[in-house]
């Protein structure tokens, strides 16, 4: 039986007064603590842009 070497997933953050935040496909490993950073970038005064979502795409590894 062959196990996967990580597992995809993915990591959304949101706080009010900020965009939301999602970083897909997250490499996870076994036995290794991940973690992901997000640079939060506030919403511009005065906006009602609480629904935009800004999306990283991550690429690797690839299977």
């Amino acid at each position: 039986m062959k196990f996967p070497l990580f597992q995809s997933y993915d990591v959304s953050i949101h706080y009010p007064g900020y965009f939301r935040m999602e970083s897909r496909s997250v490499p996870i490993f076994a036995g290794i603590t991940s973690l992901q950073k997000f640079a939060m970038i506030p919403l511009p005064q005065f906006s009602d842009a609480t629904t935009q979502i800004i999306i990283y795409e991550n690429t690797e590894p690839k299977r």
